[in-house]
Formats: C-alpha cells, sequence, structure tokens
C-alpha cells in the first residue's frame, strides 16, 4: 500500500469510528423476536450479515412489502438504545484536529443517513467531516461499489486534481472492503486485526 502522498480518507463508520456492530445485531434480534423469526439472532447477524445494509437483512427475512416498515423499526430501536459505545481515539483525534496534508475526509457507511447523521453528531464528529454517503444514497449499498464510488466523486470535487492512489479507505469488514476494491480504489487498511496498524498510519499522517 503506497501512503505518499495520501490527500482524501474514507471511513467506515460502524466499528471503525465507533463500536456499534454489536447494537446492530440486538437491534435486528429484536425486531425478529417481534415478529417471530427465530433464524435472526444476534450471533447469527455478526457470523453472517456483519457490514451488510439494513434493507439487503430485511429482504432474507421478511416478505418484500414488509421490508421497509421492519428496517423502520430496526432503526428506531437502534436510536433509543445507543448507548455511550466506545470511539477509536485515533481516529477522533485524526478528524477533529486534522492534517494539513489532509484535504478531503468522508464517512462511507451501509447505516442509513438517519443513523449515521445521528450516531455523528451523538459523538460530536457530523461538524468535521466533509461529506456523508449512506444507503441512503445510493442504488446499491456495499459490497457493491456504488458509495465508495460517490465517496470517490466528492472526494474528487474537494481535491479537483487528487489521484485515486492518493485516498485512503479505513474499513472492517469483508462487505466493505470489498466495495472499495470494486470501486478501485488500491489503498484500503481493513479491521479488525489491523488497529495498531491503522493507529500508527494516521499518526504518520498527521505528521507530514
Amino acid at each position: 500500500m503506497n501512503l505518499k502522498p495520501i490527500r482524501g480518507v474514507l471511513f467506515d463508520l460502524d466499528g471503525v469510528i465507533i463500536d456499534s456492530e454489536q447494537l446492530h445485531g440486538q437491534a435486528w434480534e429484536a425486531v425478529a423476536q417481534k415478529h417471530k423469526i427465530p433464524e435472526l439472532t444476534h450471533d447469527n447477524y455478526a457470523d453472517a450479515h456483519f457490514g451488510a445494509s439494513d434493507y439487503d437483512i430485511a429482504a432474507l427475512f421478511f416478505a418484500q412489502a414488509e421490508v421497509p416498515e421492519r428496517v423502520t423499526e430496526k432503526i428506531s430501536y437502534y436510536l433509543e438504545n445507543l448507548p455511550n459505545l466506545p470511539i477509536s481515539k485515533a481516529i477522533h483525534t485524526f478528524i477533529t484536529q486534522r492534517p494539513k496534508s489532509i484535504e478531503s475526509i468522508g464517512v462511507v457507511t451501509n447505516c442509513s443517513r438517519r443513523e449515521g447523521e445521528h450516531l455523528l453528531a451523538t459523538i460530536g464528529l457530523l461538524p468535521y467531516i466533509d461529506f456523508l454517503v449512506t444507503s441512503s444514497d445510493v442504488d446499491h449499498p456495499k459490497p457493491q461499489p456504488d458509495p465508495y464510488a460517490k465517496g470517490l466523486v466528492l472526494t474528487q470535487e474537494r481535491c479537483l486534481d487528487i489521484q485515486i492512489d492518493q485516498v485512503l479507505v479505513i474499513e472492517d469488514s469483508v462487505v466493505g472492503a470489498t466495495a472499495a476494491q470494486h470501486a478501485g480504489i488500491p489503498n484500503i487498511i481493513q479491521k479488525p486485526f489491523r488497529d495498531s496498524f491503522i493507529d500508527t498510519t494516521l499518526e504518520a499522517l498527521s505528521k507530514r
């Protein structure tokens, strides 16, 4: 991976900036229990649906006509039960104290715009990012390339001469990393196994 010179960074939200994936699983389990769908549990979500969009998950377990309402129920549970979740200190510092060399910071997530804006506002980062791309903003969520393709367009609007290899993606799931790869982005760091490398990378970028 080439880190010279990185000028734009695209962060995933859940599991990267903040550890909220467990709450997503709990929310889906609550909806499933309400509607007597025993196959959709917290453990099942973590094992098979980690990183997938709400609409994609709902479509696997509910009739198509029910999907929008079930997604709304899940989002409501998620927002109502949003606790003080752990935030990555390194990423929080990087975003709030943006290095001069970083011209664009965006968040690209499979959650809805309502969830994304609420979560970023809750942890105080919404004013510091340049844009947010959610599943509400694209036709096809991750692992399709649409979210990162849109993120690239918005990055290029801020940095007119930026090259694709000057953009860094930080992800936590295979779904997300696959989306970034399909969008043609070569510089991708994937959690959860590279947390220390992420911290070291962001520290190095902050010194440029």
